[in-house]
């Protein structure tokens, strides 16, 4: 209002109109259909007899056949640009070659529609009608939107038994099929970070959400998977995240630049003499924060840490499709890769998708894929951040360090797949297969627990020599 003063409401409504909505939604990767190439290089390869089909024989040996052929590190996990190197630094993964299978069904940028008012939406309306009207008469019958009668009627405002684009626009107004809570940061004794929401009675879809391995939850509706996970945390407090890292190493690189005579401090002058360091500059004013015309380290550290708040204080929820995924179906802890154990399981997660029962499984019975991820912090893609194709699948949260099983186990596991193979074990054979109860070539994080406990002395005795792995 031009009065000298910025109130908290215009500060809000400043923030709003740049897009720091507290809660951000973006439609991220809807262009998969283009974007299956390792899932293709997988499917291509675990055919063994090229039939167009998969086997419990071929699969099973999709350890070997593929890590002998596409694991260019010799890690033993293969990574989505080590089966198509076609994606590697490839900025505009969207654009290479066409698909190596050809599957039916929807197209994957069809999958989502971001609502940006909680009133009626006309285009939504029209996505509808373009999607669900097979006559194209502009109007859907009950039959073309396979509504049931009671939400039909809620949306048939004229009560002429169609409902055209105005009608149509107020679509996402009824309940939701199924409802969820997403806890992120603490959680109480017993909570799960997603659970079903269940006021009254059940959501019309409840039935069909299931807990998925990797800790999330899948809905399964028709031939589609969707999968949801928890995304990010907050940061720590006092540690700088990825975001403000990013931005501190910046800073710090341009306030050297300038500190041509080491003094720890910077003023405009110095910035002003080199046309190099014109970010800097432009941010002065926010960077100094005790307004005394001087820069230190320490001001621009307190910077990075306030861009991380801000991206803390916001809630990202983002939605992408990956198609009829096999590389996504097959990933079981969600880490981009494929282990030895998730290649060696494949059929086991593969056989119930054989619905004729025939022993095979086609590329048309492998569900779509999508994913809806719920966290702090600002949305890796959109149209808001970024003008190129956002490498959503294949370029997942960075391989983590497991933090479960013994010292010894986590040391072991140099791939971070949570398995020991005897190529990583640093014992003997003999010593392997004893911790191998299973037999099946890899200790896994609970084989590991279970030997470590064994050589727990009680009341402080040191165990036997020779009885933990070297």
């Amino acid at each position: 209002d031009g009065d000298g003063k910025v109130t908290l409401p215009e500060l809000v409504r400043h923030f709003d109109r740049a897009g720091f909505q507290p809660v951000q939604m973006t439609s991220a990767g809807l262009n998969q259909s283009f974007y299956n190439g390792p899932s293709e290089v997988l499917f291509k390869h675990l055919d063994v007899n090229q039939e167009g089909k998969l086997s419990k024989e071929g699969v099973r040996r999709a350890a070997d056949l593929l890590l002998r052929k596409f694991d260019v590190d010799d890690d033993e996990v293969l990574r989505a640009d080590e089966l198509d190197p076609r994606l590697a630094n490839n900025p505009f993964p969207g654009r290479i070659a066409p698909p190596l299978v050809s599957v039916p069904g929807p197209r994957a940028v069809d999958a989502f529609y971001l609502v940006r008012s909680a009133g009626a939406d006309r285009q939504l309306g029209l996505v509808l009608l373009a999607y669900y009207d097979k006559n194209k008469d502009l109007r859907l019958s009950r039959a073309e939107s396979g509504l049931d009668p009671e939400a039909f009627a809620r949306l048939d405002a004229n009560k002429d038994g169609l409902l055209d684009a105005d009608e149509l626009s107020r679509w996402h107004e009824q309940r939701g099929d199924v409802e969820l809570i997403v806890r992120l940061g603490s959680k109480g004794r017993g909570q799960e970070a997603l659970d079903l929401h269940e006021p009254g009675k059940p959501a019309r879809l409840a039935s069909a959400v299931s807990r998925s391995s990797e800790g999330g939850l899948r809905l399964t509706v028709g031939d589609a998977q969707v999968n949801l996970r928890p995304g990010a945390d907050r940061v720590a407090p006092g540690r700088v995240g990825v975001s403000g890292q990013l931005y501190l190493q910046q800073f710090l690189q341009q306030f050297r630049a300038a500190d041509t005579q080491n003094k720890g401090v910077v003023d405009l002058k110095m910035l002003a003499a080199n046309p190099r360091l014109q970010f800097l500059r432009a941010l002065f004013p926010l960077l100094d924060r005790n307004g005394d015309g001087k820069l230190t380290i320490a001001e621009v550290t307190a910077f990075a840490n306030l861009i991380d708040g801000a991206r803390d204080g916001t809630l990202s929820i983002t939605a992408a499709a990956h198609g009829r995924a096999l590389f996504q179906l097959l990933d079981v802890d969600r880490d981009g890769r494929l282990g030895l154990r998730e290649l060696r399981s494949a059929w086991e997660r593969l056989a119930p998708l054989d619905k004729n029962g025939d022993g095979f499984v086609t590329a048309d019975e492998i569900p779509r894929q999508f994913e809806v991820t719920v966290g702090f912090g600002m949305p890796s893609a959109g149209p808001r951040f970024s003008g190129a194709v956002p490498r959503v699948v294949f370029n997942p949260e960075p391989v983590r360090a497991r933090t479960r099983g013994p010292l010894w186990f986590r040391k072991m596991d140099r791939n971070a797949d949570g398995d020991v193979s005897f190529r990583e074990f640093l014992g003997t054979r003999d010593e392997f297969r004893a911790i191998d109860a299973d037999g099946d070539g890899l200790i896994s994080t609970e084989e590991a627990e279970r030997y470590d406990a064994t050589l727990r002395p009680p009341q402080g005795r040191r165990p036997p020599e020779g009885r933990r792995p070297r």
